[in-house]
């Protein structure tokens, strides 16, 4: 039961130190307990005490798959006791944690059983499965997927700061995982290596590789599917609000436009009443700058437009707009509203850092082209702020990349629905976006400009 000369006592100890260093994978991820550093000790220590004091019942697949489900058992509840993380998070790198263990072993076994360099089991009595050639080869493969599994944990969460994953896909990863890595495995090894021939191991082992694979693909999609639900709900709130935005900009800009016209036929009166002075013309330059609104030929666009200038006007920025509005005609306006704020927003948001007064510039050209609506915006930005580009569309620039940068996706949502493209160029300094969209319904072909 406790014999200290069985190859399996102390491999037990071996596999949790492996477990343990898989897990360390994740620290920058998880949330830290108070006083993290006096549980981390004596969960280790658990750990190892526990693992120490199993005994070793029999040699045979299922006694073998329950103690070493035991022992991960044990480790996720260290995860939890170190961690503030919900359950579903500590399985989630329990679960990585030990397939790439168990990776690391098959790599590793598959060498020395079919180059013959060690005749035992790391899973036998006898402890003289341990020799010098098995130790490096099995050393070799564990840095190698090691190192491999850290250096796909930081691209898989390199923008994200938490874990947060399908806790559903999880139960069944973990029954596929517990299943497959440990009950499986022990199944072929107590086959005997010597009485299968090469290419049967081979296709079990292979099978075995692929298990493992499929797993951590599973544990990926489980991330990514869940980032991307929190994304279209990020979206959608970003939507409902511009929506509720667009609402209150139509009322601002209806109020002002009924104000001036009563203004404008007040100061007439007073005019023709002999009252005219200097107070009165600036008075009435006042009220024609308010006035002074855009005629598209789409009200959505005239709004954003308006408000928008009026923002660049405060700002010291040059505005410059040539815009047929209605070639938008049939164009959803949820998605013209979102897809204009947030081209227009991120131009002023880029501009507002330019040092050079000349530079302060925002040009927007909506146009026909053939079949298509022609969107251009280019700006001018802070060039010494280097861009990072994923897949054709530029990061945030700001600190936190968890809650910025939803503009340029809400823009690609809106342009994929449309069945459109969009692309971004940059020229130096100077930043251009373009967006080409299916035209919707007819109207006229007048460019109209302020």
């Amino acid at each position: 039961m406790y014999d200290f000369g069985s190859a399996l006592f102390w491999y037990k100890l071996i596999f949790a130190t492996e477990l343990i260093a898989a897990e360390c994978s994740f620290l920058f991820l998880l949330k830290e307990r108070d006083r993290f550093v006096p549980r981390a000790v004596l969960s280790v220590l658990g750990i190892y005490a526990f693992t120490f004091a199993l005994p070793v019942f029999g040699y045979n697949a299922l006694y073998i798959s329950l103690l070493f489900t035991a022992i991960f058992g044990v480790s996720l509840f260290g995860l939890k006791f170190c961690f503030r993380e919900k359950w579903s998070v500590v399985l989630f790198c329990g679960i990585w944690a030990y397939t790439v263990q168990h990776f690391s072993y098959i790599i590793g076994n598959y060498i020395i059983s079919v180059t013959g360099i060690s005749e035992g089991s790391v899973y036998e009595e006898s402890i003289s499965a341990y020799n010098l050639g098995s130790v490096i080869i099995s050393l070799f493969s564990y840095v190698i997927v090691y190192f491999l599994s850290v250096l796909l944990i930081r691209l898989l969460f390199r923008k994200r700061y938490e874990i947060r994953i399908n806790g559903i896909v999880l139960i069944i990863l973990s029954i596929v995982s517990l299943t497959i890595e440990v009950v499986i495995n022990a199944v072929v090894v107590y086959l005997k290596v010597e009485t299968i021939s090469a290419v049967l191991l081979t296709i079990c082992y292979i099978y075995d590789f692929i298990a493992c694979l499929l797993t951590i693909g599973l544990l990926i999609f489980s991330v990514l599917n869940k980032s991307l639900e929190r994304d279209n709900a990020v979206i959608s709130l970003m939507l409902s609000n511009e929506r509720k935005n667009f609402e209150l900009r139509r009322d601002k800009i209806e109020q002002i436009n009924i104000m001036c016209h009563d203004l404008k036929h007040r100061i007439r009166e007073l005019g023709e009443g002999g009252y005219a002075d200097e107070k009165l013309k600036k008075l009435e330059s006042a009220i024609r700058s308010y006035d002074s609104v855009y005629h598209t030929g789409s009200e959505v666009l005239d709004i954003i437009l308006a408000d928008e200038s009026e923002k660049c006007g405060k700002l010291g920025i040059q505005f410059v707009c040539v815009a047929d509005g209605s070639c938008l005609t049939g164009m959803d306006t949820d998605h013209i509203y979102s897809l204009f704020d947030n081209a227009l927003s991120n131009a002023i948001e880029a501009v507002r850092g330019v040092a050079d007064p000349d530079k302060k510039y925002i040009g927007l050209r909506v146009c026909r082209a053939g079949g298509m609506i022609s969107v251009h915006v280019e700006n001018y930005f802070d060039a010494t702020r280097e861009l990072t580009f994923e897949d054709g569309l530029p990061l945030t620039t700001k600190g936190d990349e968890e809650w910025h940068g939803f503009g340029m996706r809400s823009m690609r949502r809106v342009v994929d629905a449309c069945g459109g493209g969009m692309s971004v160029d940059i020229n130096g300094d100077l930043f251009a976006l373009n967006v080409f969209i299916p035209i919707c319904g007819n109207g006229n072909d007048n460019v109209q400009s302020m």
